[in-house]
């Protein structure tokens, strides 16, 4: 079965997510004691499976396989907050650790979408403007001087 260009993308940005939680950990297990990095490997693990499990339900949702998936989301952002809380009551997880470890997401999401996209983004260049209106450049050769 052949998936669809943004299933793929999808399914580089999960990997790359896991491998930026991976290469944090063992950064972290390097430089510093055990505790702090399985602080980070157990944000890491959260981040990965948080990116799983939104992109699953939000490919249902968007098939209209189910309405239950809008359920399955909102139990998992329950989850994430129930589990997050826990461990951060836990005396033997480091929040530094842990929070470097979540940061595995927006990272992996970042290093994704910039070295691993197919396609680069339909973009309109900087010095493009969409309301001529709110253009503030000014024509020299029809400015108006006032010589006075």
């Amino acid at each position: 079965m052949k998936l669809d260009p943004d299933q793929r993308n999808m399914q580089q940005t999960q990997l790359v997510v896991w491998l930026v939680g991976a290469g944090l950990t063992l950064i972290a297990w390097t430089w510093s004691d055990a505790a702090f990095a399985l602080s980070v490997a157990l944000g890491g693990t959260i981040s990965g499976l948080n990116l799983f499990i939104l992109a699953r339900a939000v490919r249902k949702l968007l098939s209209g396989q189910s309405a239950s998936w809008g359920f399955v989301a909102a139990i998992k952002f329950l989850a994430l907050m129930g589990v997050t809380f826990l461990a951060l009551r836990h005396e033997q997880v480091n929040a530094l650790g842990f929070a470097l470890g979540i940061a595995a997401l927006p990272v992996g999401i970042c290093v994704s979408t910039l070295f691993f996209s197919g396609d680069p983004p339909d973009v309109a260049p900087l010095n493009a403007n969409p309301n001529p209106l709110l253009d503030r450049t000014v024509n020299p050769s029809s400015a108006e001087t006032d010589h006075a």
